[in-house]
């Protein structure tokens, strides 16, 4: 029987409601949000007016409003996918967001609480890719995003009502490319058109003066849109002609219509503006309808590209976008423009030297800046100008375009704010605007906590690191390293002095910090050059540092004060007086110091040398301190070997010494995740290490002979664990709580000592993919996690008594007669609870276990003491269709067998049902054995054999290999197995495949779904 692993919803994810209670959902909760989607168009909307000031974005799957005066967040959660595009009211009231993966969903928010109004569950097959909302907000128009062989769609959405679906819904059509019958077969189409595939739409928007008209853009082809006639009709124009639009007008990327007229403009790649605009009856508008109910309606407006107007010089229009009479044009020369209907400049918007422009969004305030527009005599302008426009006699009219004050965000990831009034100012540097908020322009590579301070540090992928103050939410340092070097590991040294950042390139940079938190480099060294590093740790004081690199190495730094030289000449005071190494790369120019070889010491670093101590990668490095006080180190590798590195006798001429050899801890499938050496408490009696694996097992090691002293169950509410941290419980020295987290989306909370009690740990959907960083501040309190490629940082406050009442409710249940009440926490892990056939099973076998050793046929008075001796547990074991090797039956007996030693030097040789069901549940396997995993075995020999497999081959493997399997027991398994068939079956002729193995030997049937399903 296998565990299914739980996944659910975006906040807290824990155990079953236990008998009588449910626990409770605030053991982490997020407190900010640091970073937003920086790629995506138009994502940030400016809410202010009036009465506050407030912008809203989101980042990674979490929305935030962000009151940038006050300098608070809203956080909107609710979404388990990246959040992909959002789309806000006129009035500024309603927002929705939307997302993009499996169980997608949109969410309608009230932006004044923060509330969620209404949600829409799977509006797509894929999620949403664009989105947008009608002028009176009553409507949504979404745009799905494309998955391999299913058709783009549009839907419409009247969110406002209650009922179930999409209000129409349409496929996306088949758009004209080459060899196409028909006119556009006629017409040279630019060269970039030419192609032979669906082409996805990739912007929708909403006619804003017509409810029932929208548009949507794909990179070659706008579609028109309208659901007048009570069904989703289209209109495709004809494609741009290189006769009569020229070669190079450039990849379409949004499209907007025009108020007061039917004319619709698209932006484009090349900077240019294509106007549509409509036809008179008698002419052609070279459009095309496809299929009956996607056609062209009769009434519907018939437009075609009349002009291309060229607005920007330098790069590409990536936003477009009205206030009231203005077209709002953006570029990639990082400017923002205002263009009148007949494509006059009114205003712009040049200087703010923030990156290319993305995305712009207008205040609902009052206040205006009104700029004067000059126009002709006779002029529709002229006459709409009136009086007020009237300069004099003889002067020219002029019309006033009211602009209002304005937030841009850029491809850079910041979010500007622009006074409208500034289009006056007389120097550059007065229409820069205002900075309100700095984001990560690059996914995060690494993350970490000072262990003193409320600060944090990520590394972008491109050589920058943002040190943040998580308390007071505000940017302290930016440093860029050099563009070449790209960061994959960060830590602060125990006592905040350093911050050690190692490269993919083999580099090591060791900044300071200090007081002077200036993040100035005083050492650099570049050992083994290409040959990448991927984790650093340091020891708690601070001594000795242990880098992991690529080529399944450790190397060890330390440090001593005496060797250090200040810049006044003296020794040692501080991190404030060292000097500053540049520390340029090999054969670089300028002034600063080359890469140390590791020859000589630098500031004080020293490197002691290298040990290539794994065959495969290295999965974690931790320092611990033993209950004697000794410094140790040790490193776990994915080939599930241990390693403790020699501090004391490890040295500059003898090199990187190990205690002993390489100890295995890990066979079969299980892989090494993280290793961590649990600190000491009051109440530790041995030094231990916990080892996290592939199969959500944590195992709990002696630190000196690496005896398995315990497996328990993990969390397994995302994948296996594979980082562990300590929190400083300041409010309890006795009650201490480990936080961990997962490759992806997951972070948690566990309480020690572990036990596989599921109501003593908790976890959450920190973020919708990759978690790139992981770290508790040094306090305990607060929690950081970085998602990589999302751009965010999240900052989590941790509330351990919320998992001690978790774990209180779950006890407090009621226990059922034939089991103590110490299981009750234990019973969601028995398929069907304590009135569960498979519990009722656990009880049978067991009794009978104690019948057994008693002897079956006995006439004596049967004596029931409630235990049976370890050597009936494999046989329990596998009664419950669990079949442990060797090593599992033998870590599992040694768990029983000295589950007391080390607080009375006595070994047990007995086991109770309680004990025995933690027992099982705890050590069995997470997820059955499929059909797909006797396939890749068989795959597995066959490449080793290079032979197809017969049952000589398999019987040699079965007594030669692994555990070895004795000729006599063989025979016995296959009798037990097959029977009378047993001879035919082993005969030497014979070919064996998976599946024959699996149906003729083992029994068992292939599923629908032989590749997920589990068998005993």
């Amino acid at each position: 029987m296998a565990l299914e692993r739980k996944e659910e919803g975006p906040g807290e994810v824990a155990a079953d409601q236990a008998a009588g209670g449910q626990a409770p959902a605030q053991a982490l909760a997020l407190k900010w949000a640091f970073g937003f989607n920086k790629e995506r168009v138009g994502a940030v909307h400016n809410l202010s007016d009036d009465s506050r000031n407030v912008i809203f974005y989101f980042a990674a799957h979490t929305g935030v409003l962000y009151d940038y005066v006050q300098r608070k967040q809203t956080l909107l959660q609710g979404h388990c996918n990246p959040i992909t595009c959002c789309a806000v009211s006129a009035d500024k009231r309603w927002i929705a967001t939307a997302d993009e993966g499996p169980d997608s969903m949109i969410v309608i928010w009230d932006s004044l609480s923060g509330v969620p109004i209404k949600t829409i569950f799977t509006p797509h097959e894929n999620g949403v890719k664009s989105m947008d909302m009608s002028q009176d907000a009553m409507f949504l128009i979404t745009l799905s995003s494309t998955t391999e062989g299913a058709a783009q769609q549009v839907a419409v959405w009247e969110w406002t009502v209650d009922h179930d679906g999409a209000l129409y819904r349409a496929t996306c059509p088949h758009l004209p490319c080459k060899g196409s019958t028909g006119a556009e077969a006629k017409v040279e189409v630019r060269a970039e058109q030419q192609h032979d595939r669906l082409q996805e739409q990739c912007e929708i928007r909403f006619n804003g003066e017509d409810i029932q008209e929208f548009a949507t853009t794909g990179k070659d082809q706008v579609v028109f849109w309208s659901w007048a006639s009570k069904e989703l009709q289209f209109q495709l124009p004809a494609q741009l002609s290189v006769a009569d639009f020229g070669p190079k007008v450039g990849r379409f990327t949004q499209t907007v219509f025009l108020p007061g007229s039917m004319k619709a403009v698209s932006g484009t790649t090349e900077g240019n503006l294509v106007l549509w605009d409509t036809l008179s009856g008698s002419e052609d508008a070279g459009g095309q309808g496809f299929e009956a109910k996607n056609s062209v309606a009769e009434d519907m407006p018939r437009r075609t590209a009349v002009k291309v107007v060229k607005l920007n010089r330098h790069g590409s229009i990536p936003f477009l976008t009205l206030q009231d009479d203005l077209l709002v044009v953006c570029g990639q020369d990082e400017s923002v423009r205002f263009y009148d209907m007949d494509f006059r400049i009114v205003a712009w918007f040049e200087d703010l030297d923030s990156g290319p422009v993305i995305s712009v969004s207008f205040s609902n305030a009052s206040n205006h800046y009104f700029v004067a527009m000059p126009v002709n005599d006779g002029s529709d302008d002229a006459r709409d100008a009136g009086t007020d426009g009237t300069a004099g006699l003889g002067k020219p009219k002029s019309v006033k375009h009211a602009l209002s004050d304005f937030v841009v965000s850029t491809s850079n990831a910041l979010i500007v704010g622009v006074d409208a009034a500034t289009f006056d100012a007389p120097s550059a540097e007065d229409r820069h605007g205002s900075l309100l908020l700095q984001g990560f322009d690059a996914p995060i590579a690494a993350l970490c906590t000072h262990t003193r301070e409320n600060v944090m540090v990520a590394a972008s992928q491109t050589g920058v690191l943002q040190a943040w103050d998580f308390d007071d939410n505000r940017l302290l340092v930016v440093k860029a390293l050099h563009p070449d070097d790209h960061p994959t590991c960060v830590a602060f040294s125990p006592d905040g002095s350093f911050l050690s950042v190692g490269f993919a390139n083999g580099m090591l940079r060791i900044l300071r910090w200090g007081q002077t938190r200036d993040l100035a480099e005083i050492a650099c060294f570049c050992i083994h050059e290409g040959v990448g590093y991927h984790l650093v740790a340091f020891s708690s004081d601070g001594s000795f540092m242990a880098l992991a690199d690529s080529n399944n190495a450790v190397s060890l730094f330390r440090f001593l004060k005496q060797d250090v030289i200040g810049v006044d000449g003296k020794g040692f005071d501080g991190v404030h007086n060292m000097r500053v190494d540049q520390g340029k790369r090999h054969g670089e120019a300028g002034p600063g110091m080359e890469p140390c070889d590791g020859s000589d010491s630098r500031n004080g670093w020293t490197y002691i040398g290298r040990y290539k101590s794994h065959e495969k990668a290295v999965a974690s490095i931790d320092f611990g301190v033993s209950l004697e006080g000794d410094m140790r180190c040790f490193s776990v590798g994915k080939e599930g070997t241990l390693v403790e590195y020699d501090l004391d006798r490890s040295s500059v001429v003898d090199g990187v010494r190990l205690v002993s050899e390489p100890k295995q801890i890990e066979f079969g499938d299980a892989v090494p995740m993280c290793c961590f050496m649990q600190p000491r408490s009051k109440s530790s009696r041995e030094d231990l290490i916990l080892v996290t694996n592939s199969e959500f097992k944590i195992k709990q090691l002696n630190a000196n002979n690496l005896t398995n002293r315990k497996t328990t169950l993990g969390p397994t509410f995302g994948g296996p664990l594979t980082s562990m941290a300590m929190l400083d419980n300041k409010d309890s020295a006795e009650l201490q709580y480990i936080a961990y987290c997962t490759e992806e989306k997951v972070i948690g909370l566990m309480k020690l000592p572990l036990d596989g009690n599921p109501f003593k740990s908790m976890g959450l959907i920190a973020h919708p993919g990759e978690i790139s960083g992981f770290a508790p501040s040094g306090d305990g309190r607060v929690l950081v996690s970085a998602g990589g490629a999302d751009l965010t940082v999240n900052v989590w406050n941790v509330v351990p008594s919320a998992l001690d009442a978790s774990s209180i409710v779950a006890d407090s249940g009621t226990a059922t007669a034939g089991f103590p009440k110490s299981l009750v926490s234990f019973m969601p892990l028995i398929d069907g609870g304590a009135e569960g056939k498979l519990f009722q099973e656990i009880v049978d076998y067991f009794y009978y276990a104690q019948i057994r050793t008693q002897g079956e046929d006995t006439t004596s008075p049967r004596r029931t003491e409630g235990t049976i001796p370890l050597s009936e547990i494999p046989n329990l074991m596998r009664a419950l269709g669990f079949y442990p090797t060797e090593q599992q039956v033998a870590d599992m007996c040694a768990e029983v067998r000295y589950s007391e030693f080390a607080a009375t030097a006595q070994t047990v040789d007995t086991i109770n049902l309680e004990q025995f069901i933690k027992l099982y549940v705890n050590h069995r396997p997470v997820m059955g054995v499929s059909l797909g995993d006797i396939d890749q075995a068989f795959d597995t020999i066959k490449r080793a054999v290079a032979d197809k497999v017969g049952w000589k081959t398999l019987q040699n493997l079965l007594q030669e290999h692994g555990e070895r399997m004795e000729p006599a027991e063989l025979q016995s398994c296959l009798n037990m197995l097959l029977g009378t068939q047993a001879a035919a079956a082993m005969r030497p002729g014979a070919e064996m495949g998976a599946q024959s193995f699996a149906s003729d030997v083992l029994g068992l049937e292939a599923p629908p779904d032989s590749s997920r399903r589990s068998h005993k």
